[in-house]
């Protein structure tokens, strides 16, 4: 019988509050100021109270039942998302009138904002590419590298279009995150083809497949056509016009195509192509030879494959020495962690990297690959033992937050912050203290009761069966267990 895993989801939490307690939404956010509000919806810039991290609170008013199962679909979306280019849910709040979904905050304005800088407010430019190619091709392959995500976990954004892409920070190298999962949809999969089954339009009239625009069905080819409609904006400044005498788009300025390369050219033609069967998947694109000439990750070996330093693989080999707590904690301090120094920069691109198939998660067997071609003294079965560590939700696949939690340097668990939410998600009375019985209500069915038990008896260093936020630092730093049994 497999161990029960955990993953990011495990730490994403809902809390519903119908008395004004203690785990409502102000007793642990400052609110500081309103960036948008439309309608009874309302997006608020916030502080967490424990950490001082600055997150994004999108609050909707429950009026109708539609919009209480949009809001459910935005939660259910984010909740299982875990990828470099798209945005990271961190709670949920709900009260008897409203949602509150909390999401990390992104400071770089939107894609939309860029535009306009780019060829200013009437559109014009005066040079042939106002985005230089190196930049477009890396735009468009983030983009893609997020709805590719999405279509893997049978996810149809629906609202693809320039604003609902954000820059996480204002530097020239700055990640694009996809945003605004509140209208997404679920693609069946039949035989390995996605059935049509969507036929709400969603998003804004000049990034709508023409599909959607005649009010015929349609799946996960709506949103290649929406990437290539933004693409099209991108190239020209201007996007597409529906003609509804035609039933067909107009692209203003198509010229512009030709400062493309042929590859380029043919690229945002295949995702425009009125027939959604003739249009390329996410994957399929990623891989196409426009896309193909971005480099993305400098550490590579003689035949252009991904290869580990000796720091990296030392640090997989630590990893997989802890336990599972301690693993766990450390999960859940990435899950939330800012990933973007220099170093987790450095490891989102590795991790992309090593995401051969671009489903957003790495084979366990790939990663044994790397970790033997990186090593040459490791064996096979030495290469897969340590890949699997990795994997703590035992599901064969590692994910983002499982390959940042492997492979970053201590620096990550040493921050305060992180510590000190990863201890409150677990702490659930609020007591300053841990139990078995608070980590078992926290993590349900993840460990068995004797792990927790050795646990305590190593870690809990003044014999009171608990665990104070010291001896969780300490436990987090590799320190706990040795200083316990020393006290002892």
């Amino acid at each position: 019988m497999p161990m029960p895993g955990f993953s990011r989801s495990s730490f994403v939490k809902h809390s519903v509050s119908t008395d004004g307690s203690s785990r409502n939404l102000l007793a642990h956010y400052e609110i500081e100021s309103l960036i948008t509000e439309e309608g009874f919806n309302q997006v608020w810039l916030a502080k967490r109270k424990a950490t001082g991290d600055h997150v994004v609170i999108k609050e909707v008013f429950k009026p109708t039942t539609g919009l209480r199962r949009n809001l459910r679909l935005e939660f259910d979306s984010l909740k299982v998302a875990d990828h470099p280019n798209v945005v990271r849910l961190h709670e949920v709040f709900e009260d008897d009138n409203s949602y509150c979904i909390i999401m990390e905050h992104c400071s770089g304005g939107d894609l939309m904002a860029r535009v306009a800088e780019a060829f200013g407010t009437d559109r014009t430019r005066s040079k042939a590419m106002t985005f230089d190619l190196v930049e477009l091709k890396d735009i468009m392959r983030q983009m893609l590298l997020a709805v590719a995500y999405c279509h893997q976990n049978g996810i149809v954004h629906r609202n693809i279009k320039p604003r609902n892409f954000i820059f996480v920070n204002q530097k020239p190298e700055s990640p694009l995150k996809l945003i605004n999962f509140g209208v997404t949809g679920m693609a069946l999969v039949v035989d390995g083809w996605e059935k049509n089954v969507l036929t709400r339009q969603e998003s804004s009239e000049g990034f709508l497949a023409p599909e959607v625009m005649k009010g015929q069905s349609y799946d996960a080819k709506a949103d290649i056509w929406s990437i290539g409609a933004v693409m099209h904006l991108l190239v020209s400044g201007r996007q597409p016009q529906w003609n509804p005498e035609y039933q067909d788009y107009h692209f203003p300025a198509m010229d512009r195509w030709m400062d493309l390369s042929l590859s380029g050219e043919e690229f945002i033609r295949s995702m425009l192509h009125p027939d959604p069967m003739q249009r390329p998947s996410a994957s399929e694109l990623l891989s196409s030879n426009f896309i193909q000439t971005v480099a993305v990750y400098e550490g590579k070996d003689w035949g252009d494959k991904l290869v580990f330093d000796e720091e990296t693989i030392q640090r997989i080999m630590s990893y997989g020495e802890r336990t599972r707590f301690e693993r766990m904690a450390r999960v859940s301090i990435a899950a939330f962690a800012s990933l973007y120094s220099e170093e987790s920069s450095h490891l989102s691109k590795m991790f992309l990297e090593a995401d051969q198939d671009n489903d957003g998660d790495v084979d366990i067997s790939e990663l044994a690959k790397i970790l033997q071609r990186s090593d040459k003294s490791l064996s096979a079965e030495s290469g897969d033992a340590l890949a699997a560590n990795i994997n703590t939700a035992n599901n064969s696949k590692i994910s983002y937050t499982e390959f940042m939690a492997a492979l970053s340097s201590d620096a990550l668990f040493g921050n305060a912050a992180g510590c000190k939410r990863a201890f409150s998600s677990l702490d659930t009375n609020g007591d300053g203290l841990i139990s078995i019985e608070e980590i078992d209500q926290a993590m349900p069915g993840v460990f068995y009761r004797f792990e927790l038990l050795e646990l305590m008896s190593q870690v809990d260093a003044d014999g009171n069966n608990q665990m104070d936020y010291s001896e969780f630092e300490r436990l987090l730093k590799g320190k706990g267990q040795s200083e316990a049994q020393h006290t002892k």
